[in-house]
């Protein structure tokens, strides 16, 4: 067997060079690799097959283990290139990724092996490989106290105090009495150390919009900073929870370099009035009503957010008593505490009849996102029908009741229920039970979740003291609203479409990297109509394939047809078309992801569609819906 190493490398074309230990480079296919674990710069040992026509082949390549030596902190890493830069004592030091089995976040430390390899061009590149992070037990963090351009002081947060030399300290030209620093210990002392040489940060407030665990980061949001990174975020972050952090600018944004999160116990609750200009809190009494200054408002994805009367609104105090943040909410969580909403989802979705499915097909930045949307799009729906002046609020939608220490002591108190909607394995329906809570605190809710049950199961037992039951959302009055029209006309709106919502219709990148919107548009133009014309062929060979909606705003159904815009790949549904119907003919009214489309019409019931399914779309990051 012949030694050397992975010169070159290339995971998406499958192939790279070996360099031998006597120089010699030989050509290899991934397929000769033995094991995985392959990185542009490890050592192999390896067997050689003769070529007729090219040079030599290496075949039989095992890569042999290489025990990391170094020390550094990641600068920044490409997770779609897989490539990136690493910080250390001598200097930079580059480092490719192949094989995405792991990733890395900016300013995380990390042990590794380099080798200095010579680049095709004929430059010589030190490159890491076998990166690994360093155990959090091996990890400080203090202030330096002392320093003389060639050795100083680390007081640590422990109040410790630790010698280091220059040696093992990077970006040593920057390094200043005062500085924070973290620092990598080992039984000899500090090992390397990383000054923070970057600016005082912002310290603000901020809600966490998106959680990536699969590239390790997590994305917030809050007033003075549109969208942070976290790089190797705590385990204990969910999406939607607020956090105190120090955030830093840099070329792409800002980074939160610190941060704790806020307990759950502090996010307030309260109505909009006076057209977004104050926020009342709820349940409170003689409390006074709070200014809501338009410079606290967290934005929503596409559009700030502009308060309309009526609106929850969920937001955070100071000392003061003053808002120091506010987003929109929901009226789920205004009438009730639902603790650990995951968990409340998991045991729902036990509950649920199990020919559901509350996933999609790719991983989403919460829990059961179908279930979470339809449950709090429910409750949102039931509210609006008891305050709709057509019903005069006589609706039984979301009913409280009271059950006397006489007639059972045990569960003496007043409740709340509301019909989800949803069945069980015995197709009974299942009811989300909340029980007063004695004192509500200003801002707080009135209610407790208990459980989901049904009736004479558990909790459910408790709806014996409650006639009529709670009925269920409607959404509409006739089946033959639900049912799609295939003769009728189609109109589109190509304006709003290829103009405003073209961004939902990219299919490659090559369009989404175009910024000449009149190009874009011309491309477009006639993949859209193709995709139309193949549509209304398809109504006509099966109407189910409109799949009915509800749009709360209009109070109307409407339907959805699947857009296959690569005429090659038919049933790949690109984007979804919302129509509705106007005189006698269908209008265009938007344009839709496939996983927002499943979840504005899992409300009004599971679809039997053979393209609006689960388990052929793949998740955005959208969670405010509505």
């Amino acid at each position: 067997m012949i030694r050397g190493y992975i010169s070159y490398y290339r995971l998406k074309k499958g192939i790279g060079f070996i360099t031998a230990e006597d120089g010699t480079s030989y050509f290899f296919h991934i397929s000769k690799l033995l094991n995985e674990d392959a990185y542009q710069g490890s050592p192999v040992q390896f067997s050689v097959e003769a070529a007729e026509e090219k040079s030599d082949k290496a075949v039989d390549i095992m890569v042999l283990p290489a025990k990391p030596t170094e020390f550094g902190t990641i600068k920044f890493h490409n997770h779609k290139d897989l490539f990136g830069t690493i910080i250390t004592a001598e200097g930079d030091c580059a480092f490719t990724q192949v094989t995405g089995t792991a990733t890395f976040s900016p300013n995380q430390l990390v042990t590794f092996a380099s080798r200095s390899i010579r680049m095709p061009g004929g430059e010589v590149k030190r490159v890491a490989y076998d990166i690994v992070p360093v155990p959090a037990a091996s990890l400080c963090h203090g202030v330096i106290t002392a320093w003389d351009g060639t050795a100083g002081s680390l007081e640590t947060d422990n109040g410790g105090h630790v010698t280091f030399s220059a040696d093992v300290t990077a970006e040593k030209d920057a390094v200043q009495t005062g500085m924070e620093a973290d620092a990598v210990l080992s039984d000899n002392g500090i090992v390397f150390l990383k000054p923070h040489t970057q600016e005082p940060g912002i310290t603000a407030v901020a809600r966490v919009v998106n959680i990536n665990p699969r590239q390790n980061y997590a994305l917030v949001s809050g007033p003075g900073i549109p969208r942070a990174i976290i790089g190797n975020p705590d385990t204990s972050l969910r999406h939607g929870c607020y956090i105190s952090g120090e955030f830093h600018k840099n070329a792409r944004g800002f980074e939160c370099v610190r941060h704790t999160i806020i307990p759950a116990d502090r996010v307030l609750h309260g109505y909009v009035i006076d057209g977004g200009t104050r926020v009342r809190l709820i349940n409170c009494g003689n409390y006074p009503a709070l200014e809501l200054p338009k410079n606290v408002l967290l934005s929503r994805k596409d559009t700030p957010w502009l308060p309309q009367d009526g609106e929850v609104c969920e937001f955070l105090l100071d000392r003061e008593e003053r808002i120091i943040i506010a987003s929109k909410s929901y009226p789920l969580r205004c009438f009730a505490d639902l603790g650990d909403e995951d968990h409340m989802l998991e045991e729902l979705a036990a509950k649920a009849h199990p020919g559901e499915r509350w996933e999609f097909l790719s991983t989403s930045v919460r829990a059961k996102p179908i279930l979470w949307n339809y449950l709090f799009q429910t409750y949102a729906k039931l509210q609006s029908e008891m305050l709709d002046p057509e019903n005069g609020g006589s609706l039984n939608a979301v009913m409280d009741f009271y059950i006397p220490q006489s007639d059972n002591p045990r569960d003496a108190g007043e409740y709340a229920a509301f019909n989800t909607g949803l069945v069980d394995r015995f197709y009974q329906d299942i009811f989300a039970l909340f029980k007063k809570v004695p004192q509500p605190r200003p801002g707080r809710p009135l209610y407790r979740l208990l459980a989901f049950d049904a009736r004479g199961n558990g909790y459910g037992r408790l709806l014996a003291y409650l006639d009529p039951l709670p009925r269920r959302a409607r959404y509409f009055t006739q089946t033959s609203e639900l049912v799609f029209d295939v003769e009728a006309r189609i109109d589109t709106n190509f304006e709003h479409i290829l103009s405003d919502r073209s961004y939902r219709l990219i299919p490659d990148e090559e369009l989404q990297n175009c910024t000449d919107r009149t190009t874009l548009e011309q491309r477009l133009n006639p993949l859209l109509l193709n995709a139309i014309r193949t549509v209304q062929n398809r109504l006509r060979w099966n109407f189910k394939t409109a799949v009915p909606q509800y749009y709360p705003a209009k109070k109307k159904i409407q339907f959805l047809l699947p857009l296959c815009l690569d005429p090659g790949i038919p049933d790949k549904v690109d984007a979804v078309l919302v129509v509705e119907k106007v005189g006698k003919v269908y209008q265009v009214f938007t344009v839709l992801r496939p996983d927002w489309a499943y979840n504005n019409a899992r409300l009004i019931n599971r679809t039997d569609s053979d393209w609006l399914t689960p388990s052929k779309i793949a998740a955005g990051d959208a969670n405010e819906l509505f």
